[in-house]
């Protein structure tokens, strides 16, 4: 950008810095062994990435079976469709509204299959 617009002074200000989690919390490790959680959404490929590598990390893949999995995008499964999700559902459109509308659709009684 510096380049383009010479005749302007360019600030580089960082405002917001997404860090990964090292490992799952106490409480979410608990959860995911009794079986507790029943849908996962996943938002990006970068959080797909992350979750992998903590599941991978706590040896918890085949605790993925009990697990429907929800993803933004085919980008975002990417990186977790090796796991043995229960089921796999991607959002007609990378959209908020697509995702929860998906969400809705899937936990309605029946179709919650």
């Amino acid at each position: 950008l510096r380049g383009s617009l010479p005749d302007h002074q360019i600030e580089e200000v960082i405002v917001y810095k997404a860090e990964a989690a090292p490992h799952f919390s106490a409480e979410t490790l608990r959860m995911l062994k009794a079986g507790e959680i029943s849908v996962i959404t996943l938002f990006s490929p970068r959080s797909a990435e992350i979750f992998h590598d903590l599941v991978m990390q706590a040896g918890l893949a085949a605790v993925c079976q009990g697990i429907k999995l929800l993803c933004l995008s085919p980008a975002v499964l990417e990186s977790v469709k090796a796991l043995p999700w229960q089921d796999i559902r991607i959002s007609a459109s990378a959209s908020q509204h697509d995702m929860a509308s998906a969400l809705q659709d899937w936990m309605r009684p029946d179709t919650n299959e």
